[in-house]
């Protein structure tokens, strides 16, 4: 569980990302798990965190939390509208959503498939890559978070390739929480 009385300055945030992109981009090619979708969001979380309109030593857990909280929320809404919208099934989309799990292709396109009309029609590729996305976003943003509580261990799978040191270094915890977080939401390694 993440503590909800966590407390991460914008400065610190800035650190730490920058530290985590640094000590990967070292290893960039020469490691597996690469971390390679894991590292596309820590750069948008970096620019993204560093233009919150609050000084360095704010926390800034708060913000970032309402921000993503409201981001899944809206898309979320944007899913409900096109169920709604629809006299179809869609018992396994609402399923998906109310339970904060990715909508797979095969589950949209099932849906898809049940809406009468032609192409486009239903839960378009707008709507379902923004809730993946906003979903995905939060998912790793918590991982984050978790990785910073003094609890947080790196278990390493079996497949890992590349030296042990690296993957166990302090600087990759919120890569590790990142991909963690996210097999936790039904993303798999993505």
């Amino acid at each position: 569980m993440i503590s909800t009385k966590f407390h991460l300055s914008k400065h610190d945030a800035g650190e730490i990302f920058t530290l985590a992109l640094q000590k990967r981009a070292n290893y960039a090619g020469e490691i597996s798990p690469d971390f390679e979708i894991e590292t596309w969001y820590a750069e948008f979380f970096l620019v993204y965190l560093s233009e919150l309109p609050v000084d360095d030593n704010t926390d800034i857990v708060p913000f970032a939390n309402e921000i993503f909280n409201n981001n899944l929320d809206f898309s979320y809404k944007k899913i409900c509208k096109v169920l709604d919208k629809y006299p179809v099934d869609g018992t396994k989309i609402f399923e998906l959503i109310s339970t904060e799990k990715p909508i797979l292709r095969k589950d949209r396109t099932a849906y898809n498939r049940q809406v009468p009309g032609k192409y486009p029609k239903g839960l378009k590729k707008k709507e379902w890559e923004m809730y993946n996305n906003c979903l995905l976003a939060h998912a790793y943003w918590q991982g984050v978070l978790w990785s910073l509580q003094p609890d947080f261990k790196i278990i390493l799978p079996d497949d890992t390739r590349g030296p042990t040191e690296f993957f166990l270094s302090s600087e990759m915890k919120p890569f590790w929480g990142m991909r963690m977080k996210a097999e936790e939401a039904g993303f798999g390694v993505v």
